[in-house]
């Protein structure tokens, strides 16, 4: 093997290494009477570097009321003008030591006065280790369709219109 070949195979392992990215996420929520509020602790590394980072998210806001939740919550200097219903989240990024271990971030959001600044928008790696710990985060809202395992649309509704005439119980997945 000549130094060309070494080096480029070299370059390329490197390359490999700061480009593929591993991540793990843990998350619950606040006591009562904040059992809603939720935080997430995620751990994001290459190989090389790594870098944690907290959340708060309100678990029982509708996705349809997240552009208004996040323009209510998002520290004003954080709030992108942009930012449009497709976008936004129910979730907003802890800043301080919140990111240190998952300990802290649950003690930073579930204290009531969390550092928070940023809205954590649908684009954002952060947003696709939040959304499965939320209810009410369709996978519509990364652009998957949304419906429930095994079921169509039409199934969802007839069973959504049963248990709004209280004819059924909750429907369990």
């Amino acid at each position: 093997m000549t130094i060309y070949s070494a080096v480029r195979l070299l370059a390329l392992g490197f390359l490999v290494l700061t480009t593929s990215a591993c991540s793990r996420s843990e998350a619950g929520s606040c006591p009562a009477p904040d059992e809603d509020t939720m935080w997430v602790h995620i751990y994001e590394t290459n190989g090389f570097w790594s870098q944690t980072k907290c959340l708060l998210c309100d678990a029982a806001v509708p996705e349809e009321d997240w552009l208004d939740w996040a323009t209510d919550n998002a520290d004003p200097g954080g709030l992108p003008s942009s930012l449009t219903a497709d976008e936004a989240t129910p979730c907003l990024y802890v800043y301080s030591n919140a990111s240190e271990s998952e300990a802290t971030c649950e003690a930073a959001v579930c204290s009531g006065n969390a550092d928070v600044n940023d809205p954590v928008q649908q684009g954002h790696g952060a947003w696709s280790e939040a959304r499965p710990y939320l209810p009410n985060a369709s996978s519509a809202a990364d652009g998957g369709e949304d419906l429930p395992e095994g079921g169509d649309e039409e199934d969802g509704a007839e069973e959504s219109a049963a248990e709004a005439e209280g004819a059924g119980g909750p429907v369990l997945l």
